[in-house]
């Protein structure tokens, strides 16, 4: 149990919450929400001792492991895949390396000899001789292929190294995992796998997320950060979602009560205020109704550090009815295929959402499409009358310089009225002082929102959407939701965000290799008639080609090697055990005279039952494993 006592957290004169009491429990897992900038990232980061608190304590079990996502990739750039997700348990690492070294040596002495003993032991009971294959089910698990685990660190992207350290995170094996956006960097694939891994965690969990299927599917609890408080409700999002409508509806059912109740008593003064026998009374019913204002005033104005975002895209004109067609588009990188013979049409009015796996060529597409980059061959060409506005993935690229809020739109705008492009800021959050703020001191957050902004000013008819909820809050993401549900134009979307997408497309267009499919019907669709890409994927992965056929051999290779050498440990354990226990049945084995080798004995014997113990459960383990390997290769 994590134990909250009077927390207080505040940066200069900016207070994020005080007075925060709370108890998190083993076995549940906590959704952490609230608007950005209130302090969910701080939050998490106290919790883990990161930072420290203004006031109030945080206390942790004695002893207690602590899993923590950190974002410091830089180090391991030399470090291979697998060794660095087996960093994740520097205990195993030490004793591993200890006893290879004492293995090493041509002779040593009976001293050692228990040593080793005492190795096998502990590497047995954290899992040594399984971690190999452990790490391997989380890297897959995560998008990196068995044949990328022994690259190095430094020829991943940025967002693939994130992932490896989410590996060695999940691999340290906390009693307590704190995760703050682990989501960001993963493709649809990966946020499925790693929500179903996290619904086993027995610990305690709080993650910090704008995935609301994520949120949802995860959480036991959810912890709303908002106005200086951190409430805790039970349930999923959606619970807390019903919670708080009741909570509101509850408080407008008191106001409404309480205003009854305030016109009842106006009337008794408006009637007898002049009577000099009623005077007092009305006096009295003067004081109750000042008391009544105030009450309706707390209940119906809560602090909330919400802010509603009040979105709206519109088209000046509509474009033809073919908005698009793409034919044999095809890109790469150097030797990297990242598009291969994509074709498609886009009719007007339709909400298109772009699937597939990271790396597969989504975004280039995108690029292709919005930006100019030229493709290898294939060709597209817009219909007739299209306009196209865009927000690339890549937000800190596309908003920088040095000017304000202000004058970037009016540099992107060129030609609109300076009122009109104050409005559409404004509806994005940058009202009054805010469009002034600097270029270069705007969260991602807001620079998201100030590309919104740009989008409702141009008035574009065919909008592309790359990523859109990345730095965005779950509020946020339900207004632009909304938006673009109402938006008459075209569509072309790319995201991870399952809710997202469900609730946007019309279709879907999904690139896999080799493949290219448009499922006419929404996202929700596709799987209802069985079309789902992250099903598929899994039963895909049965046709192997030379080389997945080639790794994986090697991996059933590796494993069978551990089983081996775990039966052959599990033998020289039985063996000695079988000795120890001849010798303690000897005739005055308990005598006195002979207390200091009974007592010897008797500690190794106990030793040994517990690394048969700890070698059985492994052996099982390493079995297990084998037998998909096995499975899987047919």
């Amino acid at each position: 149990m994590i134990t909250i006592q009077d927390l207080e957290m505040r940066f200069g004169p900016k207070g994020l919450f005080k007075g925060v009491d709370l108890q998190l429990m083993p076995g549940n897992r906590y959704g952490l929400v609230g608007a950005n900038g209130s302090g969910k990232s701080t939050f998490l980061k106290l919790l883990a001792g990161e930072e420290s608190p203004v006031g109030g304590s945080i206390q942790h079990p004695n002893k207690a492991r602590i899993g923590l996502l950190r974002q410091d990739h830089f180090r391991y750039d030399n470090t291979s895949l697998m060794d660095t997700v087996l960093d994740g348990r520097p205990r195993l690492i030490a004793a591993m390396k200890e006893m290879e070294e004492l293995l090493c040596r041509e002779d040593f002495s009976e001293a050692e000899g228990e040593k080793v003993g005492h190795l096998e032991t502990e590497i047995a009971e954290l899992g040594g001789y399984s971690s190999e294959a452990d790490a391997a089910i989380l890297l897959e698990g995560l998008g990196l292929p068995a044949e990328r685990h022994g690259e190095p660190m430094k020829q991943l992207s940025g967002g693939y190294k994130l992932r490896v350290l989410l590996a060695q995170t999940l691999f340290s094996e906390p009693d307590v995992l704190y995760l703050d956006e682990p989501t960001n960097h993963l493709d649809i694939y990966s946020i499925q796998w790693l929500e179903g891994y996290l619904k086993k965690f027995d610990g305690v969990l709080v993650v910090i997320s704008h995935d609301r299927d994520f949120i949802n599917g995860v959480s036991t609890h959810i912890l709303d950060v908002d106005y200086g408080d951190i409430l805790c409700y039970k349930g999923n999002y959606d619970a807390y979602l019903r919670q708080v409508a009741e909570e509101r509806e509850r408080r407008e059912s008191a106001v409404e009560k309480t205003e009854r109740r305030r016109g009842e008593l106006q009337g008794f003064v408006d009637k007898f205020r002049a009577k000099a026998s009623k005077a007092r009374q009305a006096q009295s019913k003067v004081r109750m109704i000042e008391k009544l204002d105030k009450e309706i005033q707390a209940e119906a104005n809560q602090p909330t550090s919400r802010r509603n975002l009040p979105l709206g895209f519109r088209q000046t004109r509509p474009s033809g009815a073919i908005a698009l067609k793409v034919e044999g588009v095809s890109k790469a990188y150097g030797e990297k295929k990242v598009l291969e013979e994509v074709s498609f049409e886009v009719e007007r009015g339709d909400s298109i959402a772009i699937l597939g796996p990271n790396g597969i060529g989504k975004s280039t597409l995108l690029k292709v499409l919005a930006e100019g980059l030229e493709p290898e061959s294939g060709e597209f060409q817009w219909g007739h009358g299209v306009s196209v506005s865009y927000f690339p993935q890549d937000i800190e690229g596309e908003v920088r310089g040095e000017g304000t809020a202000l004058q970037w739109i009016h540099q992107q705008c060129p030609g609109k009225d300076d009122g009109y492009l104050r409005k559409q800021l404004a509806r994005a959050l940058f009202s009054g002082d805010d469009s002034g703020k600097s270029i270069g001191t705007l969260s991602g957050g807001e620079r998201a929102r100030l590309i919104l902004a740009r989008m409702m000013a141009e008035e574009a008819n065919v909008l592309i959407f790359d990523e859109p909820t990345n730095h965005l809050d779950i509020e946020a993401i339900e207004s632009l939701s909304q938006a673009m549900e109402s938006f008459e134009g075209t569509v072309l979307l790319v995201s991870h965000n399952r809710w997202f997408i469900s609730r946007l497309a019309s279709k879907v267009l999904e690139i896999l290799p080799g493949e290219v499919r448009l499922h006419e019907g929404g996202y929700e669709e596709m799987l209802e008639k069985g079309d789902d890409h992250l099903e598929r994927k899994g039963r895909e992965r049965k046709t192997l080609n030379n080389e997945e056929l080639k790794v994986l051999r090697q991996k059933e290779r590796d494993l069978q090697k551990q089983v081996d050498r775990i039966e052959r440990d599990i033998q020289k354990a039985e063996h000695e055990l079988s000795k120890l226990n001849e010798k303690m049945v000897a005739e005055g084995f308990f005598d006195e005279a002979n207390a200091k080798v009974r007592d010897t004995s008797l500690e190794k014997a106990k030793g040994l039952e517990d690394q048969l113990e700890a070698l059985n459960l492994s052996w099982e383990k390493t079995g297990e494993e084998l037998q998909r390997a096995q499975d899987e290769l047919g």
